[in-house]
């Protein structure tokens, strides 16, 4: 499911641009989950993380990514599924 992925962090990037980092962690997590690991060296996925970062901090982050990431595989599709009309929030 990479390019359900790639449309997950596409969603992480508007969420940090519009100063929502939380949700763009958690996204981010939640992105990792579907594809089955983090993938760090993603330009995308490096960029929301530092910017998320940044708003978060490294705690802050690392604990709405874990939730992202929490969720099972199924869970994360259902959460991306589009037929909703945006990503659902927790």
């Amino acid at each position: 499911m990479p390019i359900v992925a790639t449309v997950v962090v596409a969603e992480a990037m508007l969420a940090l641009a519009y100063d929502d980092a939380a949700i763009a962690a958690w996204l981010l997590g939640l992105a990792a989950r579907i594809r089955g690991a983090d993938d760090p060296t993603d330009l995308m996925v490096a960029r929301v993380a530092a910017g998320a970062r940044a708003v978060l901090g490294a705690g802050g982050f690392d604990e709405q990514w874990s939730a992202g990431w929490a969720a099972s595989r199924a869970e994360a599709l259902d959460l991306a599924d589009p037929s909703g009309g945006q990503v659902r929030r927790r």
